[in-house]
C-alpha cells in the first residue's frame, strides 16, 4: 500500500473525538494511517507542506480487491482570511 499512480501540512482529520471508531495517523512520507477503526487503511504517499497532500488507501472488506488501492490527492486552496 505505498505507491500511486503519481509520486506529498499539518493534518487534521474532521472525525468526531467521541468516535466509537478510532483513527490513528503517523503523518510523514512511508506513515500509516487508519480510519473508522481499521476500516480504511493506507499511507502517506507524500506530503508537500502546505499545499499537498498524497495518500493511499484501501478498505478492510471482504468485497473489496485484493491489492486495489485508490490515490487521494488533497491540494490546499487559501483565501485571504483562511486554508481550506
Amino acid at each position: 500500500m505505498d505507491s500511486c499512480p503519481r509520486s506529498g501540512l499539518s493534518l487534521s482529520y474532521n472525525l468526531d473525538s467521541g468516535s466509537e471508531r478510532p483513527w490513528q495517523s503517523t503523518a510523514e512520507v512511508g506513515g500509516d494511517y487508519s480510519l473508522f477503526g481499521g476500516g480504511v487503511k493506507g499511507k502517506y504517499i507524500s506530503l508537500s507542506l502546505p499545499r499537498e497532500i498524497v495518500q493511499s488507501w484501501a478498505l478492510t472488506s471482504p468485497t473489496w480487491p485484493a491489492g486495489k488501492l485508490v490515490c487521494l490527492i488533497r491540494k490546499l486552496l487559501s483565501t485571504a482570511h483562511q486554508v481550506f
